[in-house]
């Protein structure tokens, strides 16, 4: 399924590569509808969304979305708001109500994390945080596990680090550790917010947070990019000379799987 799935990608995108974009009232650039017509000529609609979906082409997710309402269920929402679609978030956000009353806590948690990633990735933080936060209030109010009640908060987390408020959100994320110390991109999150404050106090921590969360990776056989050059950034500041030694170690595994990431590292 995944080397059938590859083909399609591979094949849709030799088709995509030459399609120019155009503007929809200044705003956005979305596929023009000839383009998209185009496509659909030698491809089903829903291969095409997995396609938008498999490379993260928001313009093409929210053209497809708009022509075909009968794909708008709400995973492939939640998927689409993940990637940055504010189409797909607004959509939510009309039935958010209905998801939080369901009581169903798996799917208000993915709901909240396609919003969140949304208002993130489109630098709307401020303008949705007082309903973000009583859509999380609301959610915090159900039977939730320690696990379920951390993947609620990280999202509160997620978008006061986006608004700046760095401090809260840095008390979220030590409360999140308290609630589940078994997932290592709470540590990520906590350690890049310690970066961010920058002091020596916060950098220390940092230290022990990275080298948590690299310990977790590797009982998990994971060794994610982002985690790798964080803790390269962190690591190689560190007085003692195991964790520089560590930080050469991270670097050299970055460089491997994602060399642009790890000349970033060494200029950041």
């Amino acid at each position: 399924q995944i080397n059938t799935l590859h083909k399609l990608v591979l094949s849709i995108e030799q088709k995509v590569d030459n399609i120019p974009l155009v503007s929809n009232n200044g705003s956005s650039n979305i596929f023009a509808m000839q383009n998209l017509n185009e496509l659909l000529e030698t491809n089903e609609p829903f291969d095409l969304l997995l396609y938008a979906i498999e490379t993260s082409n928001v313009y093409l997710i929210d053209s497809i979305l708009q022509s075909y309402p009968h794909l708008n269920n709400e995973p492939t929402l939640c998927i689409g708001a993940s990637i940055g679609s504010t189409y797909c978030a607004t959509l939510i956000e009309d039935n958010i109500n209905d998801i939080l009353k369901s009581g169903d806590v798996e799917r208000i948690i993915s709901a909240l994390g396609g919003l969140c990633n949304c208002y993130t990735r489109n630098d709307l933080e401020n303008e949705k945080m007082k309903s973000f936060l009583y859509w999380i209030d609301c959610a915090l109010q159900l039977e939730l596990s320690n696990k379920q009640k951390a993947q609620v908060l990280v999202q509160k987390e997620r978008i006061l680090s986006g608004a700046g408020d760095i401090d809260a959100a840095l008390l979220l994320a030590k409360e999140i550790l308290q609630l589940n110390d078994e997932d290592s991109s709470y540590y990520y999150n906590y350690a890049l917010l310690l970066k961010r404050k920058n002091t020596d106090e916060t950098m220390s921590n940092a230290i022990s947070a990275v080298k948590r969360m690299l310990e977790i990776d590797t009982i998990n056989n994971e060794n994610d990019d982002d985690h790798l050059q964080l803790a390269y950034q962190v690591l190689r500041n560190s007085d003692k000379q195991e964790d520089k030694n560590k930080a050469i170690e991270c670097l050299k595994l970055l460089e491997k799987n994602s060399p642009v990431k790890a000349t970033l590292a060494k200029r950041n």
